[in-house]
C-alpha cells in the first residue's frame, strides 16, 4: 500500500539535517539541528526595518519519539542551512529570511 501525503512528510528517510544561523543587533548564534528536518516555514513580524522580527520554524522529531514538533527561531535575520543539500557550485542550500 502506498503512503499518504502526511505519512510521506513525516517519514525521516532521506530528509536533510542542518543548522540555524541567527543574526540580530546582539550578535550571531548557530544552532545545530541533528534530527531530520521534515518541513520548514518562515514568517515576518510587523515592524519597521530595524525592529522587524523574522521567524523560521522547523518540523523535526527532537526527542526521537516519532512525535515531530515545530521549533521556532526568531531574530532580525534567520538562515536555515542544510548539511547535506548543495547548490551546483558546491555551497550548502539555505533558506534565508530577512
Amino acid at each position: 500500500m502506498s503512503k499518504t501525503l502526511l505519512e510521506k512528510q513525516y517519514d525521516p528517510t532521506g530528509k536533510p539535517t542542518g543548522r540555524i544561523l541567527m543574526i540580530d543587533r546582539w550578535g550571531f548564534k548557530e544552532i545545530p539541528i541533528d534530527t531530520p528536518i521534515l518541513s520548514h516555514a518562515a514568517t515576518v513580524g510587523a515592524g519597521n526595518d530595524m525592529d522587524r522580527e523574522i521567524t523560521i520554524s522547523v518540523l523535526t522529531d527532537v526527542n526521537g519519539d516519532n512525535n515531530p514538533r515545530w521549533i521556532s527561531f526568531e531574530a532580525q535575520q534567520v538562515w536555515l542551512v542544510f548539511n547535506d543539500r548543495f547548490n551546483e557550485d558546491g555551497t550548502p542550500k539555505a533558506i534565508f529570511a530577512s
